[in-house]
């Protein structure tokens, strides 16, 4: 009777310290998966600096897009980067919500990469097409939600 009450309380101590190891090493692998998705966003922020003051992060209002080769490149050698990380990390363990993210910040990046083989940026622009488009579309924080004129974004009265 005492071997049976010894290894039963063996076994509870070694699942026990398992699954304290797992949980141990799910955190340690999603704490630099957090960080990568930081570190991602801002990228795409420098590398889009319209987008980012349409988010409302003024930090980059003196730039612009940089379409040339050079910059597609650049942006392209990031995404390449962001992927090699991104799939260094396991996601065994992972919640639902944070392998979703990991797959959907991977599909993302690995369809700029192949989007990228199809030259997106000799494409010729247009009226339609342009930063000045781009910029058209910006919400001025005269006319946002919640504004004191109780106007909408589009202008008209709420």
């Amino acid at each position: 009777m005492r071997f049976h009450s010894f290894l039963l309380a063996s076994i509870f101590t070694l699942l026990t310290a398992t699954a304290f190891a797992q949980t141990a090493s799910v955190a340690s692998r999603l704490a630099p998966q957090n960080e990568l998705f930081e570190q991602q966003y801002q990228s795409d922020l420098k590398l889009g600096p319209e987008q980012a003051t349409q988010r409302g992060d003024y930090r980059y209002n003196s730039l612009l897009s940089d379409y040339s080769m050079a910059g597609q490149m650049r942006a392209h050698a990031a995404d390449e980067n962001f992927v090699g990380r991104l799939k260094a990390i396991s996601t065994e363990g992972f919640s639902d919500q944070d392998k979703l993210s990991h797959e959907l910040l991977l599909r993302s990046l690995q369809q700029r990469m192949t989007d990228y083989s199809f030259k997106d940026w000799e494409m010729p622009r247009s009226h339609w097409r342009s930063v000045e488009a781009g910029m058209a579309s910006s919400p001025s924080p005269k006319y946002q939600l919640g504004a004191s004129s109780g106007r909408t974004r589009g202008g008209c009265m709420a």
